[in-house]
């Protein structure tokens, strides 16, 4: 077990959801799209949360994307006024779970 295993905030930021591509059908997936259809189609992009999506991704089954609060237009946003962006807005675990991302 990791140092932060118990950790209220590193629980919390492995709930994030973050935009994913599956690199391939998966049966019987198809309400992760929202959709009725039973299976979810390669190339599908869905939420996951990210302590999902980071399993999948280690293993090439899906390709993460950045959140939009990682966009480029926020990070601009934050070097012209980092002072009238409120990021907690954004995401509440901003800087915790960008760790997370920037460590995949």
């Amino acid at each position: 077990m990791g140092s932060a295993y118990f950790d209220i905030e590193s629980i919390l930021a492995d709930q994030q959801r973050v935009p994913c591509f599956f690199a391939y059908p998966v049966p019987g997936y198809g309400f992760l799209d929202g959709n009725n259809e039973a299976d979810l189609p390669a190339n599908t992009r869905v939420e996951l949360p990210y302590w999902m999506a980071e399993t999948l991704a280690i293993h090439n089954y899906v390709e993460l994307d950045l959140p939009k609060f990682y966009s480029a237009r926020v990070r601009e946003d934050l070097q012209a006024a980092p002072t009238a962006v409120n990021i907690h807005h954004l995401c509440p675990y901003f800087y915790e779970f960008g760790i997370r991302i920037v460590n995949l």
